[in-house]
């Protein structure tokens, strides 16, 4: 606990501690060199207490929940992602546990766990084994923004999970459409979350005032998973177009949403496991090609919490501009009609840093829409399917640190997809 405050009242957002805590501690500061002590102390004794037999399973719990706080403060997402691997295994080893401690694993230890996969897509896998173990919120009524938001963290995981499963299918199969059996869990889905949105304007209506930002968080989370809905059938990307006024919603509750929560100073904590508006608006930055919403989704998103769940909000920030800014590169040059940005002669080393401030005049054509993967580093490794020959047209250093992506191109000749893949670089 002395850890995580000292971390929390006195975050350092501009350091990358995790690259930093290895034989490089002179260049912590006071804050980071106490909390990195204290945090030294908890994870000996709890492993002292592991190896004696002493630790009981629930207090393993409730220091697995503090020690991801601790690595998501730091910076160590890969380290807080594997611990909250281990904390799922363990909740799924403690069913068989006493009916007082069921009781506070199912009301309190589970909807914690379940909350932050919500928010932390890489964890998407993990979470929807704790799902058999939630009792769903009914989404017809809602006596509460408490029940409103356990019933639309379900939807959260649930639809993310089936857009991904819907895109799996799409790439295997170079399909134009999903298949009829995935249609029919889309539809599944997509009456729940009308459902869930009727009963949540109902509720709305006779909500305080001082409720209404916490309202907005959740309606924004609502069109996130409307869209995504919606876009899943088919594998083009400009699908989202006919979408540009709930992007529009998603911005404008978002904004509300950053009002009510800030501190007397105008800021937000520097940490949060609960539900943000992080995703929704980074969501908006990477799906929404209207430039000036996603702009203003983009200025958004640096207002937010600095670390939500077990995303840095910085690197968000910066993957978003960084996509924008190659689409918004690869859109002019398709629509001068000049030789395809994606070839094998484009010069990968000199793709833009920074983002135009004056927005252009139109929306990014499909086949320049591009969907990020992720990001390494060749003296770590490759993506699947890399070779050191392709990295070696790019001519930098193996210490930059390279964005993946992928984008789609149709073949006319016979109405198929096919994925292309493409590096860029990018700096944090």
């Amino acid at each position: 606990m002395i850890a995580i405050s000292s971390l929390f009242e006195c975050p350092d957002a501009g350091q990358d501690v995790v690259s930093l805590r290895l034989n490089h501690s002179r260049l912590l500061n006071q804050n980071q060199r106490d909390a990195l002590e204290w945090y030294s102390r908890s994870v000996s004794a709890v492993r002292q207490g592991i190896e004696r037999g002493t630790v009981d399973p629930f207090v393993g719990l409730i220091t697995c929940i503090l020690f991801i706080c601790i690595e998501a403060l730091l910076g160590g997402m890969e380290e807080a992602l594997l611990l909250y691997g281990q904390g799922v295994q363990l909740i799924l080893a403690c069913r068989a546990m006493t009916a007082t401690k069921t009781s506070l694993l199912k009301d309190t230890i589970i909807p914690i766990f379940v909350r932050l996969g919500a928010v932390t897509l890489s964890a998407g896998v993990l979470v929807n084994s704790l799902l058999r173990e939630t009792e769903h919120e009914s989404t017809h009524e809602f006596g509460s923004l408490k029940s409103a938001r356990e019933a639309i963290v379900i939807l959260a995981i649930e639809i993310p999970l089936f857009e991904s499963a819907c895109e799996d299918y799409l790439i295997k199969s170079h399909a134009g459409c999903i298949s009829q059996e995935l249609m029919n869990q889309r539809r599944t889905l997509a009456t729940r979350l009308r459902s869930w949105h009727t009963a949540f304007t109902n509720m709305m209506e006779s909500l305080d005032p001082s409720q209404v930002s916490t309202g907005a968080l959740l309606l924004s989370y609502h069109e996130m998973l409307f869209i995504m809905l919606g876009v899943c059938i088919s594998p083009s990307r400009i699908t989202t177009d006919d979408y540009l006024q709930n992007f529009q919603t998603i911005v404008e509750q978002s904004s509300i949403a950053l009002r009510g929560s800030a501190r007397h100073d105008g800021t937000l904590p520097p940490f949060t496991f609960e539900l943000s508006v992080g995703l929704p608006l980074w969501f908006t930055c990477v799906r929404c090609r209207e430039p000036t919403l996603r702009r203003t989704a983009l200025a958004l998103l640096r207002q937010s919490h600095q670390v939500e769940g077990l995303y840095k909000r910085d690197i968000g920030a910066t993957m978003g501009e960084s996509i924008m800014v190659l689409e918004e590169m690869y859109g002019t040059a398709t629509n001068a009609a000049l030789s395809s940005p994606f070839g094998m002669d484009f010069n990968f080393g000199a793709s833009p840093t920074k983002m135009e401030t004056r927005p252009p005049a139109v929306l990014v054509p499909g086949e320049a829409r591009i969907k990020p993967l992720g990001v390494f580093r060749p003296r770590d490794g490759y993506p699947p399917g890399t070779t050191e020959e392709d990295m070696a047209e790019l001519s930098r250093s193996r210490d930059q640190t390279f964005l993946h992506f992928s984008r789609n191109e149709r073949d006319p000749s016979n109405n198929t997809w096919q994925t292309i893949y493409g590096y860029a670089p990018i700096d944090f």
